[in-house]
């Protein structure tokens, strides 16, 4: 029994290190909006009591926000977010999509709509705060409530208006810091997992 209990936990190691293996080493920029919305990964939920047609670029999207909410900018309040970064980071560099970021919770900028105060991204978007928000397709279940719709993950090039590095205030540091350190830790569990496992 113990033999079997054991082998049981060595599969799921090997299966959970195959998923992060694909998720950080393989390419996701081939990916078209119909396979995207078929496997597990980021999308943006949007309430159709308050949108008809969802944005599928980053400028519609910021169009959109100052209307009608979209909790981005923050490590600790919203779900996914070191996984919407690397998404982010995959389109350009990871410096010019920590500066996009944050742009949603810099009070500056025309965009801000989240700070440290607000509760979790998911449950603002449940409770109806904000019509949008980034999420998996398993987590559908926790929206059974509302009449929302999916669209992929928006596309956008963050280098060609801004590609110096930013000037940063404090607050804003941490942010990145924050981030940064989300994205580097899961990166490096999953090359010290490949590696152990000779995967690599």
């Amino acid at each position: 029994m113990k033999l079997i209990f054991y082998l049981i936990i060595v599969l799921l190691l090997i299966w959970s290190i195959i998923m992060l293996y694909g998720f950080f080493f393989s390419s996701r920029k081939d990916i078209s909006p119909i396979n995207e919305l078929s496997q597990d990964r980021l999308v943006l939920f949007y309430n159709k009591d308050f949108l008809t047609i969802p944005p599928l670029t980053w400028q519609e999207l910021k169009d959109l926000i100052p209307e009608f909410g979209l909790p981005l900018g923050r490590a600790e309040n919203v779900e996914y977010s070191a996984e919407i970064l690397s998404l982010l980071a995959d389109q350009d560099n990871l410096v010019n999509a920590l500066k996009f970021y944050t742009e949603f919770a810099d009070e500056s900028k025309k965009v801000y709509n989240w700070n440290s105060r607000r509760k979790n991204s998911l449950e603002e978007f449940l409770s109806g705060q904000v019509a949008m928000v980034f999420a998996k397709k398993s987590d559908s279940h926790k929206f059974s409530s509302l009449n929302y719709g999916l669209s992929p993950f928006p596309k956008i090039e963050l280098s060609q208006n801004s590609p110096e590095f930013p000037v940063l205030d404090s607050n804003i540091r941490n942010i990145y810091k924050d981030l940064i350190e989300q994205v580097a830790l899961k990166k490096m569990a999953a090359e010290r997992a490949v590696e152990s496992y000779g995967l690599k």
